[in-house]
């Protein structure tokens, strides 16, 4: 990596990938994971190894980040494993619909007592959206919306 890339990470907190890195997360840039092409050119879907000491400082700073909208916006942020736990393990029998890019949950989410004002439940009705990974019937959309020249 040369030292205006290093310095425009730093200065940013991007991460820059190198070629090699996205033609192996792309496998070799496979029409099979393509979703979309525009004027610049085409758009893949891949998946790029980082280090775990990366992860974790971007958890970190999301977290903070996440934090303070939180608090800034009064909105509730939730895990991962309180939407499994919500969802009871995304279980079929809660599904209750299914769209492009994948299927929506019915579930209850519990309220922490240090979040709970005068009169307000302490449970919440939630529907709750899983990414499907391949989306094909959004790309489908994509297409579609593509063709029609919108």
């Amino acid at each position: 990596m040369d030292l205006e890339t290093r310095s425009l990470r730093r200065a940013n907190d991007l991460r820059v990938f190198t070629f090699s890195e996205l033609k192996l997360a792309t496998r070799g840039f496979s029409r099979t994971l393509m979703i979309g092409e525009g004027g610049f050119g085409c758009v893949y879907r891949g998946v790029v190894r980082v280090l775990e000491d990366e992860i974790t400082d971007g958890f970190r700073k999301m977290d903070l980040e996440t934090r303070s909208l939180w608090r800034a916006n009064d909105l509730r942020v939730f895990t991962f494993s309180e939407f499994k736990f919500a969802t009871r393990g995304f279980s079929r029998a809660l599904m209750i619909g299914e769209g492009g890019f994948g299927c929506v949950y019915r579930g209850v989410v519990r309220v922490p007592e240090d979040e709970i004002t005068n009169g307000s439940p302490s449970k919440m009705d939630v529907a709750i959206k899983q990414l499907n990974q391949s989306g094909f019937q959004a790309c489908l959309f994509f297409d579609d919306f593509r063709f029609s020249g919108f």
